[in-house]
Formats: structure tokens, sequence, C-alpha cells
């Protein structure tokens, strides 16, 4: 019985000094987060832009646009489709608004509903047009619209 404590001491011990090394803070700015086959990372956001174009193709913000800019890789083993229309922003009073689906194909043409083949991955943005002023804390991201999703911050 010594024996077997003495060793489940040791145990704990060297668990102890090894620490509990989960990954990447999912709190922090720029962490890796995953919902479903989809890994998420934000690189950076911008709140502001009053319009936003592509050539001759102009809409304007009923009040001001943030852009978040985002990578998201397929981790699964089937092909996936990428639904910017499935995702959200967050002020800090917790309230959600919606992706603007028209703004977000203008600044990136043929990519709003995106397939990602296994492993593929797509930086993008996504744009969101929200009250003035509005303090925006973090976005929902999801894998599909009927996923839980997570959230992340946009600020470091």
């Amino acid at each position: 019985m010594r024996r077997l404590t003495g060793a489940l001491l040791g145990a704990v011990l060297v668990l102890a000094a090894c620490g509990s090394d989960e990954g990447p803070d999912p709190d922090a700015f720029g962490s890796p987060v995953v919902d479903g086959v989809f890994t998420f990372s934000v690189s950076g956001f911008e709140c502001g832009s009053v319009e936003v174009s592509r050539g001759s193709i102009r809409k304007a913000a009923i009040a001001q646009y943030c852009l978040v800019d985002l990578t998201i890789v397929n981790t699964g083993t089937l092909a996936r489709r990428f639904d910017f229309e499935a995702q959200g922003i967050f002020d800090e009073d917790g309230v959600e608004f919606p992706a603007d689906l028209e703004a977000s194909l203008i600044i990136n043409p043929s990519r709003v509903v995106a397939e990602l083949a296994p492993e593929e991955s797509l930086s993008t943005r996504i744009v969101f047009d929200i009250p003035n002023p509005v303090a925006i804390t973090t976005v929902h991201l999801h894998e599909t619209i009927f996923s839980d999703g997570v959230v992340t911050p946009v600020r470091p």
C-alpha cells in the first residue's frame, strides 16, 4: 500500500509540474476556436466604414459597417460550406447583430457561400451593419446555421 501511495503521489507531482497545457486560450484575440469541423481565427477588426464597394458596385451602411477578418479551416474529412449569414457579432450588452450578406458579397465576390474541401482554408472578411455608437466585443461563429457556434473576442 505504501508503494502504491508513493507511486500515485509521484504521478501527481509529475502532472502538476507539467501543467495542463490545453492549447490556446479561446478567450484571447486571434486564438483558434472550433465549431464542428471548422476552426476559426480572427485576425482583424474595424468599425466605422459607411460604405463598401467593389468597382462601381457600392452599398451604404444604415449606420456603420464593422468588418471582421477571419480565417476558416475545414478540419473534417468531407467538404463543408461556410455560410456568411450564419455568423453574428455581439455588443457589450450581449445584443447580437447578423452579418450583412449583400455587403459581404460586395467585398468577397463568389465567396459568400464557400465550399471548403478537407484541410482547405479561407481567409475572408465578414461585414456587419450595426448602429452607432455600439461597442462590439465578440463575434459568434458557426459551422452551420444549426450549430451552437463559438464566441471569440474581436480585439486584443
